[in-house]
């Protein structure tokens, strides 16, 4: 999973773009927006992180990589299962 942070997505309008751009880099890709933190994780089999960036930035986002992301950061609100057991 690729993470960004987009300082300037502010709202379903940004959010809708964004994810026009990413879709011409990867038709398949999944996207995870996070607009409180003003961040989008990106699973793609095919883009790498710089075409990402770049597709962002062509659609008029300034995109940074976030290169380390927990999955308790990129799906913030969903239990981390293994910390716990139901038994």
């Amino acid at each position: 999973m690729i993470t960004f942070e987009i300082k300037d997505m502010t709202c379903g309008h940004c959010v809708s773009t964004i994810s026009s751009a990413i879709a011409t880099i990867d038709h398949q890709a999944e996207l995870i927006v996070d607009m409180a933190r003003q961040r989008i994780s990106v699973q793609s089999a095919s883009a790498t992180a710089a075409a990402l960036q770049q597709a962002l930035e062509n659609a008029g986002y300034a995109a940074t990589q976030i290169t380390e992301v927990t999955e308790a950061e990129a799906y913030p609100g969903i239990p981390d299962m293994r910390s716990s057991c139901c038994h």
